[in-house]
Parts: C-alpha cells; structure tokens; sequence
C-alpha cells in the first residue's frame, strides 16, 4: 500500500509537471515570449520597448474598427504584464500557469489601456478614437481639446464685442446603440472568468479580459443600416464669443465639453486663444498705447492743439504750447487700455514726428534767415539783460 501510495504521487507530480511545461499562458494558448518577439532570457528593457512598439501599432484607436488589431492589443498587454514583474515572470517561466495560480486569479481584471498610460505617461497619442475609457480611480477621460485662433482688433479689445463663430463638430450618430450588441463571448461583461483542473485537487480560477470586445462588453455589427458612414457624424452651431475689454495677446475663451464626442470620453473644450490683428495707428504695449503724431515745422515752433480719433470714436484733445523737437514723447495720463476686469485705464504715449519742407524757395528761404537773424537778435538781447539783472 506504501509502494502504490508513493508512485500515485509521483504520477500526479509528473501530470502537473507536464500540464504546466505545455502551459502557453494564462490569456491564451500562445507563448508571451512569442506575443512580445522576445527571447525567453531578454531583460526588462528589451521586454518594454517590445511591448511599447507592439501597443502602438495596434492600439485600437490607431486601428478603429479591426477586431484583430484590439485582440493582438489586449495579447500584448496581457503578456507584458507577466513577464514586466519579476515575480510572476519568474513563476511563468518555471511552473507555467500553476505558477501564476495562487493570488493571481483574486486580482482585478488586468485592464490593457491601464498598461499602455502607464507606459506612455506625460504623452498624448490622439489616434482619433475612443482608446481607454477610465482614468485611474474611476474618473472618466476629457478628449482633447480644439484649439482655435481668433483674430481680434484693437477696438475689439479697447471697447469689448461679441462675435457668433459657426462651430462644427463630431458626434455620436444618434443611432449608434443599434448598430452594436452584446459580445456574446463574455455576454457584455467584457472579461471572462476560466476555471481549469490541473489535476486531482488542483483547481483553477481566471479572470481575464475579453478578447472579443477588448474589454468593452459590446461588437458592433458591420455594415450597420442604421449608421451608414460610421459611429461619428458632423453637426454644427453657433457659440456667442465674447471679447471682453481688456483682453490681451494669448487670452483665452473657454467652451466646456463642446469639443468632438469621442466614445467611451467626455467631450473637450474648445479653447478660442486672442491674437491681435495689427493698427494702423496704435501699438499696444500691455495697458498703455503708443502711437506717432505727425505734425509740422510750423506747429513744433508755436505749438498745437489738435483732436484724434481714439480707439472707440472719440475725440482727444493734444495740446501743447511749447516748442517740440523730433522724438519727443507726449503723454495723455488715462486714455490707454482698459485694464481687463478692472475701472482703470492705462495712458496714451505720441512720439512726435516733424514734417519738413522738402523744398524753399529762394524768397522763402530769404524770409526764414531773416526770421531767425531777428530770432537771433532777440535771444542775445534777453541774454543780456539777465545778466544785467
């Protein structure tokens, strides 16, 4: 009886010696050294950029529709995840799926899109599709953003204005739930929970997801009659944009969740950025104004006093009564830009700029010298009697 007891246990060793070399993995019956390229004795490093090569070529929004493409996805995923820890690679690699059976079966489903963010953290892929559907935490993806350039001009930005931008977006075809139905795989579950005997009380339990569905829980049947250019459609509408006073270069106005629905994703927003179209008479420089007020030989010798059309229609009085010279700069306190969200405005700088004759006559110039001979004369005359006083 003791001869037979020991030969019943070293047959059952040797059944799940054999039911464990011919293990191929616990997502499949192909070999993760063979899912990933990689050789049974590659590093870590060579495992990751083998995994990170093969997730994005078949990234299911990189290959939107090709159930393929999704199954080698989540076989990629599945297999990285055994073979990136050293623990379980090493349980792989000597026991098979036995190794891999204690504690690994009570774990939550491996999610693929979990493997790839991790990954690829800090970088954006926009494949255009729905791609991974839950942020860490339960929290639901924003898709990306559209971001639009709005030129505006000075007077916008000086007096605040409104603008109706005709907006076109993607949507979700309205009918698009009857172009899908439930995997009948994992029936909408999107895993799948496997239950092997490896032999007499050797019992066990996987939960894994779908290859299907990729996890989804839904396949949508093609061609759909309901939906015949696809899942996503245009539509378009209006969105009010409001310039306030003030605005500056690179401001933003921001529309939540009008951005393309993308499935599985929270629409973006659509971000119009302010770029200020160029004046043909002032330059901004952050809330102050500035400007070039031409005026002539005549008003830089006995003054001016003349008005300009501001930014808003108005008119403003320069007045200055003594003599000007070339690059002078006037400063009008309070009529540059308004400050954005606040009562105060900034100021007004005119760099004055002389206008000569081009041409004297002879006569002309005759009386210009003997205007400044007397000029002269005058001068030396009030000299002196300061000196005297």
């Amino acid at each position: 009886m003791y001869r037979w007891w020991c030969s019943y246990k070293v047959f059952l060793v040797v059944v799940a010696l054999f039911l464990c070399l011919n293990s191929k993995g616990i997502y499949g019956d192909k070999d993760y050294y063979e899912v990933l390229g990689v050789s049974r004795d590659a590093e870590t490093s060579v495992i990751k950029r083998a995994y990170r090569k093969l997730s994005l070529k078949y990234h299911p929004d990189k290959n939107p529709g090709d159930q393929e493409a999704h199954k080698r996805f989540v076989e990629v995923a599945n297999a990285y995840e055994i073979l990136s820890d050293p623990e379980k690679r090493r349980r792989y690699d000597a026991y098979g799926e036995e190794g891999l059976r204690k504690g690994f079966a009570e774990e939550e489903s491996f999610d693929p899109f979990e493997a790839f963010s991790m990954n690829f953290g800090g970088f954006h892929f926009n494949f255009g599709g729905s791609g991974r559907r839950k942020e860490r935490g339960g929290e639901e993806l924003r898709a990306s953003d559209i971001r639009i350039p709005l030129f505006v001009s000075l007077e916008e930005l000086y007096k605040g204005s409104f603008r109706e931008v005709l907006h076109q977006k993607q949507v979700i075809c309205s009918k698009w739930t009857e172009c899908e139905r439930l995997c009948s795989s994992c029936n909408g579950k999107g895993h799948k929970v496997t239950t092997r005997r490896l032999g007499p009380g050797f019992i066990q339990q996987i939960q894994s997801i779908c290859t299907e569905c990729g996890g989804f829980g839904k396949i949508v049947e093609k061609p759909c009659k309901s939906c015949p250019n696809g899942q996503y459609e245009k539509t378009e509408r209006y969105l009010t944009v409001e310039i306030e006073k003030g605005m500056s270069e690179g401001d933003t106005i921001v529309f939540e969740h009008e951005g393309d629905e993308v499935a599985g994703f929270k629409p973006g927003h659509v971000i119009f950025e302010v770029r200020l179209e160029k004046h043909h008479m002032f330059e901004r420089r952050q809330n102050d104004l500035w400007g070039t007020l031409n005026i002539t030989l005549l008003e830089a010798l006995t003054g001016l006093s003349r008005n300009i059309t501001h930014l808003d229609g108005r008119y403003v009085n320069i007045y200055q009564e003594n003599v000007m010279f070339p690059g002078q700069v006037l400063k009008i306190t309070g009529e540059g830009m308004p400050r954005h969200q606040g009562k105060n405005f900034g100021d007004l700088f005119l760099t004055v700029n002389i206008q000569f004759p081009r041409i004297l006559t002879t006569a002309q110039k005759a009386k210009v010298k003997e205007l400044f001979s007397t000029f002269q004369m005058d001068m030396e005359e009030t000299t002196r009697t300061h000196e005297e006083l």
